[in-house]
């Protein structure tokens, strides 16, 4: 069964956003996923621990390198 139809008027600005985000020409995939984001967001305890993963693994990049502060 196909998924029902929303029609909305967007200001332009946002239509060009979304077509700027449709890489592969998909505007619909990228409203879905902008609104499945908007009502089911990441919980904030989760965001906290991707954040504290994310600064672990840019230290363990850095004592890799040498820690001579490149960027990558």
């Amino acid at each position: 069964m196909p998924s029902p139809l929303l029609s909305v008027r967007v200001p332009q600005e946002l239509m060009e956003a979304i077509a700027a985000a449709a890489t592969d020409g998909n505007k619909s995939q990228v409203v879905i996923d902008i609104l499945t984001a908007h009502f089911n967001p990441v919980p904030a305890d989760e965001v906290g621990q991707l954040r504290r993963r994310l600064e672990l693994v840019e230290q363990r990049l850095q004592t890799m390198e040498g820690g001579n502060g490149r960027d990558v």
